[in-house]
């Protein structure tokens, strides 16, 4: 545990040391510490160009290394977002684009999920506090007390954090969110065993808990994602997900998420070198 402990008052320490410069080199420190990793942690790294091999077999060497390097640069500044959030709201770092589709969903007076991809500056989606009552589910981390960190520098900017645990009753507190007429963000592309869908034109599994919490709750699920463009972090709408009842329950779960998984591919494909390839995302 002590091993938790100093990790976290080193976050502590490097967290106050960039907050004495401008944002613009506080984001250079990531991208320097981002290729680090890519050199350091060989695990990853060989995950990294696996993915990019399947996801892009047309691609030379050369141009899958460019885009590995920018990920792991891109990964490294989500880090840091948290920390900084209040800061980037405050110099107008962050931009919404769309917003009334966002609007429209939350109008309808039942609350409503963003789901969202591992893209992009994605965690400053929590600057939204200023229009919603946002909540975000996140996986547990092995330190308790990061999780306690991220959560409190989340907190700060407004926003919510929900610990997919069983100890923290996760199920409970997301009910809570659609009760309250909150809007629930969850980062939906990962891999996970629920059901089976085309990515890249390879089979793997996906998660279906966004599609099923907006049936569930008869909750609008909008889909959205976020990019570093123009020296902003731009949040950007693309539509409510309409959700086609196919047979059983399980078959209109597996149709409907394929589809959400073509929109991610094509963002993805238009910004290859800020999506997270670090994750196993394609598994044997």
């Amino acid at each position: 545990m002590l091993k938790y402990k100093i990790e976290v008052v080193l976050i502590k320490g490097v967290k106050w040391f960039l907050g004495l410069f401008p944002i613009k080199f506080r984001f250079k420190v990531a991208d320097f510490l981002g290729i680090l990793t890519y050199y350091l942690i060989k695990k990853r790294r060989n995950i990294t160009y696996k993915n990019l091999n399947i996801a892009f077999p047309e691609k030379s060497e050369a141009e899958l290394k460019k885009i590995a390097k920018a990920s792991y640069k891109n990964a490294a500044k989500n880090v840091i977002i948290p920390m900084y959030l209040n800061d980037l709201i405050k110099k107008n770092w962050i931009e919404i684009e769309n917003v009334e589709i966002a609007d429209a969903a939350n109008n309808k007076g039942k609350g409503f999920i963003l789901t969202t991809i591992h893209l992009g500056g994605v965690e400053a989606g929590f600057s939204m506090t200023d229009r919603y009552d946002v909540y975000a589910v996140f996986k547990k981390q092995k330190n308790p007390y990061l999780n306690d960190l991220m959560s409190e520098y989340r907190e700060q900017a407004g926003a919510h954090t929900i610990l997919k645990n069983i100890e923290n009753d996760s199920n409970t507190k997301i009910a809570e969110v659609f009760k309250n007429k909150g809007l629930l963000v969850l980062l939906s592309d990962h891999f996970s065993d629920d059901t089976e869908i085309t990515f890249f034109g390879r089979k793997t599994k996906a998660n279906v808990g966004n599609l099923l919490l907006g049936i569930k709750y008869n909750a609008p699920v909008v889909f959205g994602y976020s990019v570093f463009e123009d020296n902003k972090i731009k949040l950007r709408f693309v539509n409510e997900v309409v959700i086609e009842k196919k047979g059983k329950l399980r078959e209109t779960l597996q149709y409907n998420t394929q589809k959400l998984f073509y929109e991610y591919e094509k963002v993805i494909s238009k910004y290859p070198e800020q999506y997270m390839w670090q994750h196993n995302r394609w598994r044997d």
